[in-house]
């Protein structure tokens, strides 16, 4: 299993000409949170899309998904609560999908993110490496 860190999900997920600043703030303990809170509110902006598997409701009726239900997986999120929690990504989904906040949940070979709450449908992706 790969290592479910803060770098990985930037250099696999994110857009390469976003990576070296959104890393650089995740890295740093005081900048850490609003880096997290920034990318609630841009998520599409920092994403590649040509990892976007699947977006909103089609997840969970994807087939991968419930393959991973019972995969070890790490979550990231401004939320205190939910941030650097490790769980069976079945756990996780149920969790990041009871918050307003936005989160990230990492797997191997995968990632899940949801934006943040607002008003309408809450964005959702799910990534393939």
């Amino acid at each position: 299993m790969k290592e479910l860190s803060d770098a990985y999900f930037v250099q696999t997920f994110i857009h390469k000409g976003r990576r070296e600043r959104l890393l650089s703030e995740l890295n740093h303990p005081k900048k850490r949170y609003r880096a997290l809170d920034r990318f609630c509110h841009q998520a599409e902006e920092l994403l590649d899309p040509a990892k976007i598997l699947c977006r909103g409701k089609k997840i969970t009726e994807e087939a991968v998904f419930t393959r991973l239900k019972q995969q070890p997986c790490r979550i990231l999120s401004p939320d205190g609560f939910l941030n650097e929690r490790y769980e069976t990504f079945e756990e996780a989904f149920r969790l990041v999908s009871m918050g307003t906040d936005a989160a990230i949940i990492l797997l191997d070979g995968y990632a899940v993110v949801t934006e943040e709450a607002m008003k309408g449908e809450r964005g959702m992706y799910l990534m393939k490496e």
